[in-house]
């Protein structure tokens, strides 16, 4: 088997949640792992990353500013319904996909196989990219194909222009982290702590963990890693071959008529997991007032004015000013970022359990103090 190679990275923009929801995602994780897993897991993980996950969970964006990684890798980032439309139109999958071969759920279903199995620098790698694409899935604008999940459409948030997918990558997290005015300090629950870096978004981790899946979900977290029994799209007597690996580039691998049917032999379920995450692109991320005509789309002279003007410049000043009360007030309320956050970290951590320490039959460590 040919092994990964590390190629030199360029600094990049971080996408897919960004930086800070990556790492809060696989933070969560970490505090609901089993010891014997967290003790397999250090094994595999770099040296440099002091047996933490968060370190680890944005390389798969980082590693797209080099052509090579970006060729292949790009894809499997999202996953786009054919004939989707939010918020006029959601469909999830009913008329099919586009690019079923190579995508956010074949990815992580793959990755789910590879993990186990893998040795060395490929087992490394391939771990981390299940954690960034489990956290990829827990972010509503990679699973609809819109104006390229919201990336084309651009709006205004807390007064700075920046595109939809921006508002869902960076700007809801940045002030959420940015305002939480409590949980400076260590709460006394160790696994919560040993979890931290020392990160400007720690006392939000403590926030989501306390508040939380210690409050508001309290009686519901442990659900939500559940996956069907048997997958209604898987059709009998297909061989599953076919879409084992995509750890390093094969060319075009074969299209099943199943290739994103969820395998009831895997603790991931990423398609059953997405359908209630899509809906929310019609009912919350996508705002009606962008369901016009013309759309405000990034040109390339308003992509290239951002990066040399910065985000002050404004030459169309009726873009829409997403941190309103009706909007950010309401994804406030309903806790829905840090519900999303905590789901990933849930469903992660879960399904690492299952791979890594087989006596918790598929279920997150219960957070009993």
């Amino acid at each position: 088997m040919k092994s990964f190679i590390i190629l030199p990275l360029l600094a990049s923009k971080a996408l897919a949640w960004g930086v800070a929801g990556h790492e809060i995602t696989a933070t969560i994780a970490e505090i609901l792992l089993t010891d014997e897993t967290r003790d397999q897991l250090c094994e595999i993980l770099p040296p440099w990353t002091n047996c933490h996950l968060a370190p680890v969970a944005a390389w798969a964006d980082k590693i797209k500013s080099d052509p090579w990684w970006r060729s292949w890798t790009s894809p499997m980032h999202y996953i786009n319904p054919i004939g989707d439309w939010p918020s006029q139109h959601c469909v999830f999958g009913e008329d099919g996909w586009h690019m079923p071969q190579k995508n956010l759920f074949t990815a992580i279903n793959n990755y789910t196989r590879i993990v186990p199995n893998a040795v060395g620098e490929e087992q490394d790698f391939a771990l981390r990219f299940l954690i960034h694409y489990i956290g990829d899935l827990h972010q509503p604008l990679h699973l609809t194909g819109r104006e390229r999940g919201g990336n084309g459409i651009k709006v205004r948030f807390e007064h700075r222009i920046t595109s939809l997918h921006g508002v869902w990558d960076g700007g809801l997290i940045t002030k959420a982290v940015r305002e939480i005015a409590n949980y400076t300090r260590p709460v006394p629950e160790k696994r919560i702590e040993r979890a931290l870096r020392g990160a400007i978004y720690d006392p939000y981790v403590r926030f989501i963990a306390k508040e939380g899946l210690l409050g508001w979900w309290k009686n519901e977290y442990s659900s939500w890693a559940l996956c069907p029994t048997e997958s209604a799209s898987l059709l009998p007597n297909e061989d599953m071959t076919s879409q084992l690996r995509f750890n390093r580039p094969l060319g075009q691998l074969p299209v099943t008529s199943k290739s994103l049917a969820d395998d009831p032999d895997l603790p991931a379920c990423p398609n059953h997991w997405a359908r209630a995450l899509h809906a929310l692109n019609c009912e919350v991320t996508f705002p009606p007032q962008l369901d016009t005509p013309n759309p405000h789309k990034s040109s390339w002279l308003e992509r290239m004015l951002d990066k040399t003007v910065g985000f002050a410049f404004n030459p169309r000043p009726d873009y829409l000013e997403l941190d309103t009360p009706e909007y950010t007030g309401r994804i406030r309320n309903e806790k829905l970022v840090e519900k999303l956050l905590a789901m990933g970290g849930v469903r992660l951590a879960a399904v690492l359990n299952d791979l890594f320490d087989p006596q918790v039959d598929g279920q997150t460590r219960e957070l009993m103090w």
